[in-house]
């Protein structure tokens, strides 16, 4: 009799060591399939937050080319303002008297004085300061972290806001200092061919 319960007690056992294998096996199957969930869920949170980045980094290249662009339209403006600060009398357009004459033909008609008098004009206070001005607006262009057609466009934009008669003075007088900008950004304000 107790043979029979000793075979009997062994095989209930050995079924429920069965059933707990059968239990611990689901038990990983569920387990492999929530870690392929998971992976899937890090696979697609990795892929958003590299979109993400992305999105983060054309952000700061566009407010950077914004920054830039506010400099260098700053940067223009000193110089308008420095055109248009200057004061020179000249005659007016009947000859019967003098007029004050501002802006780009103040400049012109200052150039066209020192010249005249065979004065140097990159020794000129005015000159000087305007050269300076606009060669540091090439320099911040060409040393900004921007893409080549952002500075491209930010020489055509300086290129646009400055008069043919401004081109020719400062063609005329370009110093060999300035050759260190970039071949392109000169080629691009039309300084050079």
């Amino acid at each position: 009799m107790f043979g029979s319960v000793n075979v009997l007690f062994s095989g209930l056992a050995f079924a429920a060591i069965l059933y707990t294998i059968h239990l611990q096996k689901q038990d990983l199957d569920i387990q492999r399939e929530v870690q392929k969930i998971q992976i899937e869920d890090i696979k697609t949170q990795a892929l958003a937050t590299a979109k993400s980045a992305e999105q983060l980094e054309a952000q700061q290249r566009l407010m950077n080319f914004q920054i830039c662009q506010d400099t260098v339209l700053n940067l223009i403006e000193v110089r308008k303002k420095m055109n248009n600060d200057l004061k020179i009398r000249g005659l007016n357009s009947a000859f019967t008297g003098t007029v004050e004459i501002t802006g780009v033909a103040a400049v012109y008609q200052h150039y066209s004085q020192l010249t005249q008098q065979g004065e140097d004009v990159n020794d000129d206070s005015f000159f000087a300061r305007y050269f300076r001005i606009y060669f540091y607006t090439l320099q911040f262009i060409e040393e900004s972290d921007l893409t080549e057609k952002q500075k491209n466009i930010l020489a055509d934009i300086n290129r646009i806001e400055t008069s043919d008669i401004e081109l020719d003075i400062i063609k005329e007088n370009f110093i060999e200092e300035y050759l260190e900008i970039d071949r392109n950004l000169l080629i691009w304000s039309g300084l050079i061919e």
